[in-house]
């Protein structure tokens, strides 16, 4: 069965702004993207939720000290 992707419509030009913040600095927090593109901090957890559990964000950057 296909999965089905919950985010279509006008949010998801929103989510590909979040995707391509994400890409530039995957350090951003919810909140912080919340303040970048005026979506809620729970819709934006939500979609980034959704995306690693899909393979959409397949991991981030290692940090090294």
């Amino acid at each position: 069965m296909d999965y089905i992707w919950p985010f279509y419509g006008r949010t998801e030009i929103f989510m590909e702004k979040i995707l391509a913040l994400l890409e530039k600095n995957s350090n951003f927090t919810a909140e912080q993207l919340s303040r970048l593109t005026d979506i809620e901090e729970a819709e934006i957890k939500k979609y980034i939720a959704e995306c690693e559990k899909n393979g959409i964000i397949a991991g981030y950057p290692a940090l090294i000290n």
